[in-house]
């Protein structure tokens, strides 16, 4: 009484599976929820850990034909502006007769679809997305899928895992470093040890280039 605005909230029931632990990002210390194949309780899984104000879910419809209802969610305050205005344009531009999976989207969404490294991460857990979308990033979601799309990624990023977010910062500083210098190894050595063998077998001592000729 007295309030010239009303409020519509959607009471229809809707199917789908439990929340249960995630498959490809399981974590030993951290919540044991993943999500589903509803959008709405997406949704209300990051709102549970988020309850951020300036937390902003968009609506996009994407698909003549199928009417996928694809979510942008970001945090005001946080995301660049121009970030999530291109998010938005991007998939406003889509024109599909149908979207069915997150690979798709991700096709439409991605700069280069030839890119050795991945431009968007996806991810099945509540709670790595909450980190991402306070750091900045943009999170899209759409019906039909268990999984939330991360962008912009950069490299370093995907060398984080989600039990760093449940230790010290030391020791997860500790192993992120450990992280890339195994990469940088694993991509130099193969072709320092084949230059040595193959090409300048000198370099190598004798007895371990003996060694290494029997075995």
């Amino acid at each position: 009484e007295g309030e010239s605005v009303g409020l519509a909230v959607g009471v229809k029931k809707e199917y789908s599976r439990n929340i249960e632990q995630p498959e490809t990002e399981q974590s030993v210390i951290g919540p044991k929820d993943s999500f589903v194949e509803t959008l709405n309780t997406n949704i209300g899984l990051v709102r549970q850990r988020l309850r951020d104000p300036y937390l902003r879910v968009e609506s996009v419809v994407v698909g003549k034909r199928t009417k996928q209802e694809t979510a942008i969610m970001y945090l005001a305050d946080v995301a660049n502006p121009q970030i999530v205005e291109e998010v938005r344009r991007r998939l406003s531009c889509i024109e599909t007769d149908s979207l069915i999976g997150q690979m798709q989207l991700q096709e439409y969404l991605e700069d280069n679809s030839f890119s050795l490294f991945p431009l968007m991460r996806p991810t099945e857990r509540p709670d790595v997305t909450c980190s991402y979308l306070i750091e900045g990033n943009v999170a899209v979601m759409v019906e039909g899928t268990s999984h939330a799309l991360i962008l912009p990624i950069t490299f370093f990023q995907m060398l984080e895992t989600v039990d760093d977010y449940y230790t010290s910062w030391q020791y997860a500083t500790l192993i992120r470093i450990v992280r890339m210098v195994a990469l940088f190894l694993s991509i130099t050595t193969p072709g320092l040890y084949l230059s040595l063998v193959a090409y300048n077998p000198e370099l190598i001592p004798t007895r371990l280039l003996i060694s290494m000729d029997a075995a």
